[in-house]
This record gives structure tokens, sequence and C-alpha cells, in this order.
């Protein structure tokens, strides 16, 4: 978004973060207008991280097609779209980086992409491919590349039928356009009315969910004025517009209400978000981290501290790093704790071989522990380690045996199920370093988030040090980090066995199907 003299030009950009959050569109739109206003917040160095990240793919792939003799056209040194389109009447086979425009919109798509077919143009016209470093097509891909069709279309007098995105892994998705054209025009039609509508001394509310991005802290500010429902920790959309429809308005309000009626919520579910607003407005009162048992109901008791298995001398605290912007991405630590001794292990890989070979090392270290002692369990927080885990088999097809013998046998512990469904804890989160001071004050280190790690481990991409931590202070940063969250995850899981005891919670093992009866009878399954 930006101005071309007293007009506003509109970019996919701009729609894009519509898309996302009509909130941060106008916040956006107040920044172009009145900028003393609008400050938004400073580029984040993983934003910077991905832009940079983007960038690079970008050229590698133009580059690439040079290398195999490729007629590409760069317009990339202007931003005029006289000059595209004069490359487009030339018939130029491939244009990198031209520009499209056509009255109030504007984009610059990665590659146009001459095909048979009459147009405006002639025998020819061209369809759209965009470079995107990322597993697959995300929606705002789509909508991007749909706007760059409708550009097309006004241009050349024809909509391509397709068009694509490459991916990083170097795979190239094509796209029929009719099957999103006509969403992307009711998305265009609704952002131009909220941009025709903007009235810069009517602040709109931020939409709950909405991606603000740069806008992040002035949601916040309102959220935290307000003492708004979205600030109840584990809560929805759907559920924050159903008690604002029953008059409860603010987080103190859903304190309150205890048994409240005439509110679209099932009861248990009530009952759990009031509960939630009581342990955060007592922790805000108390300056202190308020928290609370939950002991597993009658018709569910398989929840809560009952999912948490009684402590083995070979548990494993497992926590991965991951790099997203190589190819397909890239699961370069494996990190972990033992039980017996508090002593950390890491199996590291930078490249696609190195990646299969820590995921293989990882995986036969645990399983061999596993294999001696059948109470063994691998705790991790939050589905990501396991589904991780799962696409490493698929990709590189090897230890599928050992991944699915550990699903079965439920070998893997959610502690942040656990945590869910067994504590009120009065924190607006409950990611692990917000719920952290209630049982380990140990962390420390340079590194402080996922995100933290990421751009750090590009850092040491950019630094030529060597592949081994330990010759590698950038490296031995990240590792510190690794082995900081697996101990607080130790930390953490030691805490809730504490609260279960106390309150007098029983573990619940999965029980084996009777089919598996004489299996498991022969051959104990983990946990038995």
């Amino acid at each position: 978004m930006r101005k071309d003299g007293a007009h506003l030009v509109f970019s996919p950009g701009a729609l894009v973060q519509f898309m996302e959050s009509s909130y941060a569109s106008w916040m956006q739109r107040l920044h172009l207008e009145q900028p003393e206003r609008a400050v938004p917040d400073p580029i984040s160095d993983d934003e910077k991280l991905a832009m940079q990240s983007g960038m690079r793919f970008e050229r590698e792939y133009h580059a690439g097609l040079k290398k195999r003799g490729e007629e590409v056209f760069s317009v990339a040194e202007t931003a005029d779209p006289a000059v595209t389109r004069a490359a487009m009447s030339e018939g130029k086979s491939l244009i990198y980086q031209g520009t499209l425009a056509a009255g109030n919109m504007t984009g610059r798509p990665d590659l146009l992409v001459k095909l048979d077919g009459k147009s405006g143009l002639g025998p020819f016209h061209y369809s759209v491919r965009d470079t995107k470093l990322a597993k697959a097509a995300k929606p705002h891909y789509i909508v991007q590349l749909c706007m760059y069709a409708d550009l097309l279309e006004q241009v050349q007098g024809v909509r391509p039928e397709r068009f694509s995105v490459v991916l990083g892994s170097g795979i190239e998705r094509s796209f029929r356009t009719d099957d999103y054209f006509f969403f992307y025009l009711s998305l265009k039609d609704a952002f131009l009315e909220w941009m025709t509508a903007f009235d810069a001394s009517q602040e709109p509310v931020p939409d709950l969910g909405g991606e603000y991005r740069r806008w992040s802290s002035r949601a916040e500010v309102y959220f935290r004025k307000s003492d708004h429902l979205w600030l109840t920790a584990n809560i929805t959309q759907l559920q924050v517009k159903r008690l604002q429809a029953a008059g409860i308005a603010t987080v103190a309000d859903l304190a309150k209400s205890g048994g409240k009626s005439g509110v679209r919520i099932g009861s248990a579910t009530f009952k759990r978000l009031s509960e939630q607003a009581q342990v955060q407005v007592e922790s805000r009162e108390k300056k202190a981290i308020v928290h609370r048992v939950v002991k597993p109901s009658a018709e569910a008791p398989r929840a809560g501290l009952a999912l948490l298995p009684p402590a083995s001398a070979s548990d494993v605290f497992f926590d991965m790093e991951g790099f997203p912007y190589i190819d397909e991405g890239r699961e370069y630590l494996f990190g972990a704790v033992a039980s017996e001794d508090g002593k950390f292990h890491d199996w590291w890989g930078h490249d696609v071989d190195g990646e299969r070979v820590a995921f293989e090392r990882f995986v036969d270290w645990a399983y061999a522990r596993w294999k001696k002692d059948p109470t063994m369990h691998i705790y991790h927080y939050a589905a990501y380690e396991v589904t991780a885990l799962r696409r490493l088999m698929g990709r590189h097809g090897t230890r599928e045996q050992a991944i699915d013998d550990f699903l079965r046998g439920g070998v893997f512990v959610d502690v942040l199920t656990v945590v869910r469904g067994g504590m009120r804890i009065g924190t607006e989160s409950y990611k692990l370093k917000e719920i952290e001071s209630l049982y380990w004050a140990g962390r420390g280190g340079e590194v402080k988030s996922a995100a933290d790690s990421m751009v750090v481990y590009q850092l040491w991409l950019d630094s030529g040090e060597a592949g081994e931590w330990g010759a590698s202070p950038i490296l031995k940063r990240i590792r510190e980090y690794n082995a900081q969250d697996c101990e607080s995850l130790r930390q953490l899981t030691a805490w809730l066995r504490e609260r279960q005891k106390e309150s007098g919670i029983a573990w619940m093992p999965i029980t084996a199907p009777p089919s598996e009866a004489k299996e498991a009878k022969a051959e104990p399954k983990p946990g038995k």
C-alpha cells in the first residue's frame, strides 16, 4: 500500500494483509495517512530472516534458469509497467520481476511465462510463476497469484488458465485459476470497500486471532486496556463471541461468572474458562502465578494428570530445532536429556544426509532404551516433535518400524496435553517459557526462543564456522538453548508428578484392545 500523488495504490501484499487481519490493514492505512499517529513495531529479526531467505531463493532460481540456457529478460532494475508491457508485446519467453499495473492495483510477479494462445498481444499470452521458499503452497500465495492473473487479464485481454508456484523443494505446483478466482474477487471487493470506508477517527477493534504482525503491540495495548476476553488462555474466537453475547465482556467478568445461565457454551467448557479467568485474575492481584489442579471427571477419567506415567530411570525429555528456509526445511538438531543422570545428548545434521543420520541415531538410541526398559517414555511439549519424526520417517524412508512401535506403544507423552487438561495456571498462554517460573529458575543464555534459534542458525550458515558445536561458538549457543528446553521439560514433568501425587490422581495407561491381549501379555507394552 502506497500513495501515488493523491491516489492510493494497492499491491498483493496489501490484499494478503487484509485477509490475515482487517485491523492490521486499517492500521497500515492510518500509518500511510497520519504516520505520527501510528508507529509500527520494528521488523523482527525472524521476519527479516524470512524475507531475506525468500529473496535468496528467488535469486537462486533465476540464476538456475539462466544457467540452464533459458532466455530470461530481466526488468528488475525498473518498476515502470511500460517496460514490462513492451517486453510482453515483443514476446519475450520469460520476464523476470516485471511490473503489472491496472487502475489502483499493481504487482511484481517473479516470472511472466509466455504460452501459446491468442491475446491482445498476438498469438501468445502470459501466465505467472512465483517462487516461495516453503514446503507447501499457502492460501496467501494463491491470493497473490490470483491478483497477478487479474492484472494480466487487464493488460493482455486474457486471463491465464493456470498459474504456478515453485516451492523450496524445487517442485512446481500448478493451479487452475478459476478454482480460486471468485474467492479472490470477493476478497478484493471487501478490501476495497474497507479502504473506501476508512475513517481515521474510528479505530476498529482488533480482529480476534488476526496476524497483526507489525501492529501486534498496538493490538495488545487494546486487549489489555479493555481486559478483553481474548487474554484468557486457551479460549477460542467463537467462545469469546458467545460470552460477549451473554454480557460477559472481560476476563474479570468471566472470573466472576460462576454458573451464569444463558451462555451458548457447554457447561464443562464454561466451567473451564471461568476457572482459567479466576486464576489469571488472582495471579494479577498477587503478582505471582497461581495454579490449581483439575481432577479427571468420571466421564473422561483418562485426562490431565492421569495421562502422566510413573517416572522411569530411562525416560527421555526431547526437543528439536528446525530451520524452514532450506529446501523443504531442515531438522538440524535432535536434543534429549536422559532421566538417569540429567545428561544432555545431541545429534546434528546440516544437510539432507546429515538430517537422515541424526534422525536415525536419535531413534536408534531411544529405541534401544525402550527395548531395555519398556517403562520408558519420550516426553515432549506440543505436537511438533512427533509430527516432525513422522515426516522424517516418510521423507527418508527409514526407521518406520521404530516410530510405529513408539506410536502404538504410547511411548510419546505430550506434556502440554497433560498441563492443559490437568492444571489451571494463571498465565495468558501455556507456552513452556510462560509457565516456567512455577518450577524452574535455571534458564539463561542468549537464545530465548525458537525464532531466535532460527536467526542464530542463519548466522551460523553465513559464518563459515565448523559444523561441530564444539568448534562453533554460534552452534554452541543453539545447543545451550535446546539443552535448557529439554531440562525445563524434565523439571516440569517432575513438578507435575508432585501435583499428581498430592491430588491422589493415578496414571491410566492405554488399554490394549482384546485382539492384542495375548501379545501384550507375552511382551508387555510400555508402562505396563
